[in-house]
């Protein structure tokens, strides 16, 4: 993995003189330059979410744009789409897929068992060579590399497969892991933090795969030993970790730093993430604020975007229109990046509703850390 370019190493005098000597080539890549990573989203005309109660996964591999869905009635839906803004159904069943990967045949989705897909627009049910502990696990998960999937089950090691039929035992590895993220090529497990099976709490260890199959323990993340409700996300500029109101950020996935902030933490309490992705110019964090109390009422929850350049400052944008309205799944096409969420604020039912923001080829981030926040205190229920 590449490490960060950091466009503010260039100085001033540097980038006069590329203009003077290339004025052409300098003056495109001026303006591709971003100061920070500014999201400005847009609702886009968007068509055939439905009326979800929440989505809990997607997946984007070969030009197919995948979501799962939970109805506001019963049953789990898959919706399709070619340019992630107008969707068709896939597929509907008894319970929304919690994972879906491009991995196997095409595609492979877990919603209490495994579905299989060439493209995403058929899927079918195989369960036949499955493993017992898989089935019965409460909430497996899946995730991919290299065309492969690795599923884990709440407790114990993990199985991988390059089909999605046929399985086979991961050797050593993680075990249980808390969550998974790849960036395409490769896999990375996160193991350790809270428990909440009256096991001691431990550090988080980063693990790594290429294959689904051989697995290294890369890292241990510092002041990580009882964190929970853990976030990744691996791209060209490394990883970032989020936890709680702690964050960490790589360059390679082998060398760990505690962020100065973390894309939780507010002056009105503690952000949830929803969302996480990486990009050439930095990260992007869909989160929301609810209001403190034992019952929430979507319409009045604030989504917020976050962004960091690099991993380590990250920084709020303007949370003005979001109130009523969440983005559950982040994906990137190109230089566009796609949230879909929901707008809880029009009526009883809410409807799917997708926003675009453009995304600047590279971004750079020179202005002061924010000011440091108290993590907040307990609230609500």
């Amino acid at each position: 993995m590449k490490p960060p370019v950091r466009a503010s190493f260039v100085g001033s005098g540097v980038l006069a003189l590329l203009l003077l000597l290339a004025p052409g080539t300098a003056a495109a890549q001026s303006k591709a330059l971003q100061t920070g990573l500014k999201i400005h989203w847009t609702e886009a005309d968007s068509s055939g979410l439905g009326k979800p109660d929440f989505f809990p996964a997607s997946a984007h591999a070969k030009g197919t744009f995948l979501i799962s869905a939970v109805p506001e009635g019963p049953g789990g839906r898959i919706w399709e789409s070619s340019d992630g803004i107008h969707w068709t159904l896939a597929w509907s069943g008894d319970l929304a897929p919690s994972f879906i990967v491009p991995a196997g045949p095409g595609f492979v989705a877990w919603s209490d068992g495994i579905l299989l897909s060439n493209t995403g627009r058929n899927w079918t049910r195989d369960d036949g060579g499955v493993p017992s502990k898989l089935l019965t696990s409460d909430f497996p998960q899946l995730g991919s590399a290299g065309g492969v999937v690795a599923a884990f089950p709440d407790t114990g090691h993990g199985y991988w497969s390059a089909n999605g039929h046929d399985w086979n035992s991961i050797s050593g590895g993680p075990q249980s892991p808390k969550t998974l993220a790849s960036d395409g090529t490769n896999l990375w497990a996160l193991t350790g933090g809270s428990s909440f099976f009256n096991v001691p709490d431990s550090p988080v260890q980063v693990w790594m795969t290429t294959d689904g199959q051989h697995w290294t323990n890369t890292a241990q993340l510092r002041n990580s030993r009882r964190v929970s409700f853990l976030s990744a996300a691996f791209g060209p500029l490394g990883g970032v970790v989020i936890a709680g109101t702690k964050s960490w950020f790589s360059s390679d996935g082998v060398h760990w730093h505690v962020a100065t902030n973390a894309p939780t933490v507010t002056q009105n309490g503690r952000d949830f993430v929803d969302a996480v992705v990486a990009d050439q110019s930095g990260f992007i964090v869909a989160a929301h604020h609810d209001p403190p109390g034992c019952v929430v009422d979507p319409a009045q929850r604030v989504a917020h975007t976050w962004t960091s350049v690099d991993g380590d400052v990250w920084r709020k944008m303007s949370s003005k229109g979001w109130t009523g309205r969440e983005i559950d799944q982040l994906f990137i096409d190109g230089r566009t990046l796609i949230g879909v969420g929901i707008n809880w604020s029009l009526n009883d039912v809410p409807d799917g509703v997708v926003w675009t923001a453009p995304l600047p080829v590279v971004a750079s981030d020179t202005a002061p850390p924010p000011a440091p926040i108290d993590p907040p205190g307990h609230r609500g229920c």
